[in-house]
């Protein structure tokens, strides 16, 4: 939770050897004042412009109608949630997918299982420490939350919540579809130390980077899940698989 500090000293000369280039694009919109600094993430990112870049843009306070230097933990956080809203909205225009996909990887300790399923957009995350990881003890430690259209508040999950969400979205963009989306988080002793929630958003990605696991219905696709988070305990947690299970859609009637 704090930032290492190694040794120090003082520097008796410093060459500069290269002057750093800004791509033409990030010059473009850091110099429009009138954008505002959701409209220029948005547009960098279509631009292809990552996200570690976005976040160190936001945190300098060069984005924006009224800059303004932000802490880079909010900074990663907001860049985030700004990019996956946006992916929100363009996935509103896309038909659903008409089978069940379920993805996995791990990275550093931490497992991420995707299932996408047939529907409009919803979206969970159920996240679980496992007893004896980085912040428990005895017991796991599971927190969960979700959203439909829109979401209330911050999430109790913090910023893996929109980590993976916008993980989740832009597989979903760049495939023209939207779905309901359920996500589990599983992280064992081996994730020692806390590396920032770019573990999160890498390990979705990398899931979502494998071939999709097809499956006819919501059962198989669960029985999937439980293989990649050990266990079927999750299912207790969810609010979104029951809905789910009980929700039709009018695919369902023909």
């Amino acid at each position: 939770m704090l930032t290492p500090i190694g040794r120090s000293g003082p520097v008796r000369q410093l060459d500069v050897l290269d002057n750093p280039v800004v791509p033409r694009m990030v010059e473009k919109v850091a110099a429009d004042s009138d954008l505002a600094a959701s409209e220029g993430l948005t547009e960098l990112y279509r631009a292809d412009v990552d996200v570690y870049h976005l976040a160190d843009l936001l945190s300098a306070g060069t984005l924006g109608r009224a800059p303004r230097i932000v802490p880079t933990r909010w900074a990663i956080t907001a860049v985030d949630d700004t990019l996956g809203k946006a992916g929100k909205r363009e996935l509103a225009r896309y038909p659903s997918i008409e089978e069940v996909f379920v993805f996995g990887a791990t990275l550093y300790g931490n497992t991420i299982a995707v299932l996408l399923a047939p529907g409009g957009w919803r979206y969970e995350m159920v996240e679980c420490w496992r007893a004896h990881s980085l912040w428990t003890h005895d017991h796991d430690a599971v927190t969960v939350d979700g959203e439909g259209k829109a979401k209330s508040g911050y999430s109790p999950i913090a910023g893996a919540y929109y980590s993976a969400r916008l993980a989740v979205t832009d597989y979903l963009v760049a495939v023209r579809r939207q779905a309901r989306a359920l996500v589990l988080r599983s992280v064992t002793g081996e994730y020692w130390a806390p590396l920032g929630t770019w573990v999160v958003r890498e390990a979705t990605r990398q899931a979502m980077r494998n071939p999709p696991e097809r499956y006819a219905t919501l059962e198989e696709g669960t029985t999937a899940l439980d293989r990649y988070y050990g266990d079927a305990s999750w299912r207790a947690h969810s609010t979104l698989l029951p809905r789910m299970r009980s929700e039709r859609t009018l695919g369902d009637f023909f």
